[in-house]
């Protein structure tokens, strides 16, 4: 095959397969149009029913800053959440003294009790994103230190809450932050 050839046949093959990715994915997650059901299948038309189509959405609100500093004895866990609405956005990072097993997650009021919506989970001593809520409800973290040692923890976020919602000691603590 000549290089030619070659070339156009390379051509070809990328504008099928961005045709393929525009319809099985990019139309369904960013415009809700599905017209082979790939986005229902794999959760891509949520993105698009999210406020703003999934990219934008404008508040009156000003961002709040919180900043919470714990410190989990050896084998104790605790959660953190913020309470914000479907479309509310956020930056977060929280730094450890130690590994900790965590997880950022999100329960909603139209969920079964014990039932969540998994974001990121692992072990380590830092993580740092940005977060937009797809409902309502409580988003945030669970720690678990499984070291024989206290762990300090720190964790800030920048964002549009209502307010946070500690568990610790089989004990929910609410704080209204003046939110919508």
């Amino acid at each position: 095959m000549n290089e030619k050839a070659q070339v156009l046949r390379t051509l070809l093959v990328t504008a099928l397969v961005a045709a393929i990715l525009l319809v099985v994915a990019i139309l369904p997650a960013e415009y809700g149009i599905d017209p082979l059901g790939t986005g229902e299948a794999l959760g891509l038309d949520a993105m698009a029913e999210a406020p703003g189509g999934g990219n934008f959405a404008a508040t009156d609100l000003e961002p709040l800053e919180i900043s919470r500093d714990f410190e989990l004895e050896p084998f104790e866990a605790i959660e953190f959440k913020l309470l914000m609405h479907a479309g509310d956005g956020m930056i977060y990072h929280w730094q450890a003294s130690g590994p900790l097993d965590y997880e950022l997650h999100a329960h909603g009021p139209h969920m079964a009790e014990g039932d969540a919506v998994f974001m990121s989970t692992g072990e380590g001593a830092s993580e740092g994103g940005t977060y937009i809520a797809t409902f309502a409800g409580e988003h945030g973290w669970h720690f678990a230190n499984r070291s024989i040692e206290p762990v300090r923890l720190t964790l800030r976020t920048v964002g549009h809450v209502d307010g946070t919602v500690l568990y610790r000691n089989d004990r929910r603590i609410v704080e209204t932050l003046g939110g919508e």
